[in-house]
């Protein structure tokens, strides 16, 4: 009786680890269009790099082309290497972009914000490993 108490017990923890780790796909979040992603980053930058009315435009058109290229990239077959090579020659020819448009203060500011999203992003993806 003790043996079949013991394997219902190990039946039911299995079961119940099994399931909390399982990844629901409702609780995903949805994946933003090139868009979105263009009007959240540009509304950022106007606030935190004081765009002008001129620059705005403009940045936005990088930014879209950017998004555009990012979500076709990240959607694309291809190994992680060959993903990691590519989006960081995107993020280069944005950067290089961006120099154009922006004043030397404003490129500067936009530097340390695109580091702050790095280390951010590096807290997060350590997050995530340390958890599994």
């Amino acid at each position: 009786m003790k043996q079949l108490i013991r394997f219902f017990l190990l039946a039911m923890t299995i079961s119940v680890a099994s399931t909390s780790m399982a990844q629901d796909s409702s609780m995903a979040k949805p994946k933003r269009s090139p868009e979105e992603l263009t009007k959240m980053q540009t509304q950022q930058y106007k606030r935190k790099l004081s765009l002008t009315a001129e620059q705005e435009p403009k940045v936005s058109a990088i930014l879209l082309d950017y998004s555009t290229k990012l979500v076709a990239a990240r959607d694309s077959k291809g190994g992680k290497m060959k993903k990691m090579q590519e989006l960081k020659h995107l993020s280069d020819a944005k950067d290089n972009s961006m120099k154009t448009v922006l004043t030397e203060q404003q490129y500067t500011d936009y530097l340390k914000l695109m580091e702050e999203q790095k280390e951010k992003l590096k807290e997060r993806r350590g997050g995530q490993k340390t958890r599994r």
